[in-house]
């Protein structure tokens, strides 16, 4: 199941404006600390309902950065969190150490068929991804396909960079991730060709 955010969460002129992760539990304090520091979509991780040992398992596994939908931190009642489980909000210096260990990887231009939308992540072998995102269902769709990827040293800034580029056609969609049974937010969603996000990958890695 997929329900597209538009006319939901992204109808503000701020929204259409920058670029950033539609989430209704992130306030727009942490929504402005996730941009300001570069952090990929896809290392972002909706872990609301799941247990703490569950989300910082899975995160650890899928070299993922933050989690939010969490306990609040006691100091300040943040909920953006390190997968080791810390505040990055009053320790940003737990998603510094994070950053500059960005291993080197594949980013990855896939497409839905069904959905007609084009996704942009990076991971260790993307032939693995493109099984695990049918799987899950990602953003609503088990059709997934990787149509062009790029050998990158740090595959999460150039992630970023190329998403970045892209943010005016950034359309999150709601879905049922089957991996934890849940109701999450796709945030890695364009409505692009694929001509665009391919030749937007190619530029960013010519200029690294």
């Amino acid at each position: 199941m997929a329900v597209t955010a538009n006319g939901r969460r992204t109808g503000s002129t701020r929204a259409r404006k920058r670029y950033f992760l539609n989430m209704a539990e992130l306030s727009d304090e942490d929504i402005s600390f996730i941009n300001a520091h570069g952090v990929p979509l896809s290392r972002v991780f909706d872990a609301e309902s799941l247990p703490t040992k569950f989300w910082k398992s899975l995160m650890s596994e899928r070299r993922l950065w933050l989690a939010y939908g969490v306990t609040p931190c006691e100091a300040a009642g943040h909920q953006l969190r390190t997968r080791k489980g810390h505040c990055v909000r009053c320790n940003p210096a737990a998603l510094a150490f994070l950053k500059r260990h960005d291993l080197e990887g594949e980013v990855y231009i896939a497409y839905s068929k069904k959905l007609r939308l084009v996704k942009v992540g990076s991971t260790e072998f993307y032939l693995d991804r493109e099984a695990s995102l049918n799987a899950d269902g990602y953003a609503g769709a088990a059709d997934w396909e990787i149509r062009h990827w790029a050998r990158s040293n740090r595959a999460g800034r150039t992630e970023y960079l190329v998403q970045a580029e892209l943010r005016q056609h950034h359309i999150p969609t709601q879905y049922f991730r089957e991996s934890t049974g849940s109701f999450v937010w796709a945030n890695e969603v364009f409505r692009c060709s694929l001509e665009l996000a391919k030749a937007t990958l190619e530029k960013i890695s010519r200029c690294k």
